[in-house]
């Protein structure tokens, strides 16, 4: 669904005025999984998603892409700041045109949550928010879908 959902909102981008769409950057974040474990001392989060990098057709060169950092939201409040991530490729990523990349990004927590966050997260559904940068510091926003965590 989340797949459909960003090639929709590519689409409509390609097909705006003045094609901006066509050249531009575009990131979003699919397969999003969060795990919350309580523990005596707190809880630990483990998890994450796969980041999808998007260049459009017309750009005029590639791009190099970079982490500007990632959160976890319910609706517009932030549960979880500046989530410490691993990721299965090195950034920067570089994007050609017409071309996506992708990364698998995990969190990689050292330490523990207040219990009280775990308890807030484990109340409904959440998206992980954040956002790349590309070479000019240029801020490009991504999301993913609204979904459960899991909360033995």
């Amino acid at each position: 669904m989340a797949r459909l959902g960003f090639a929709v909102l590519f689409a409509l981008s390609c097909s705006a005025c003045g094609s901006k769409g066509a050249v531009a950057l575009l990131s979003g974040a699919e397969n999003p999984s969060l795990t919350v474990e309580q523990a005596a001392l707190g809880a630990s989060l483990s998890g994450g998603f796969e980041l999808v990098l998007e260049l459009g057709d017309y750009a005029d060169e590639g791009v190099d892409v970079s982490l500007a950092g990632f959160g976890i939201y319910r609706g517009d409040e932030e549960l979880v700041s500046s989530l410490s991530l691993s990721s299965d490729v090195d950034f920067p990523v570089h994007v050609e045109p017409g071309k996506s990349q992708r990364a698998r990004l995990s969190i990689d927590m050292t330490g523990t949550l207040d219990s009280a966050v775990a308890d807030a997260l484990c109340e409904g559904n959440v998206a992980y928010r954040g956002g790349v940068t590309d070479a000019g510091g240029k801020l490009t926003p991504a999301a993913s879908a609204e979904f459960a965590p899991s909360c033995p």
